[in-house]
């Protein structure tokens, strides 16, 4: 519980949100500040997009867009 409690929802983050599928660059050029990596396992193609959001409503926003775009958005990891 100590990871939650030293969390700061105000205050940038780095994370890692991996994606089932392709994301291509001019996705990635929308959130600014991001990379797009992609790795390919058992014959599906992952994409990691992998950057600084400034706090939690930027994160929810990339997320959302994610969704919007029909992203199967797999998990969020805090880097």
């Amino acid at each position: 519980m100590d990871a939650i409690k030293d969390f700061n929802f105000s205050s940038k983050v780095n994370v890692v949100i991996e994606v089932k599928g392709f994301v291509g660059d001019e996705l990635a050029e929308m959130f600014s500040g991001v990379k797009v990596k992609h790795k390919n396992i058992d014959g599906v193609v992952m994409s990691l997009i992998e950057g600084e959001v400034t706090d939690q409503a930027a994160l929810i926003g990339v997320l959302n867009t994610l969704y919007n775009k029909r992203c199967s958005i797999i998990k969020v990891v805090k880097k």
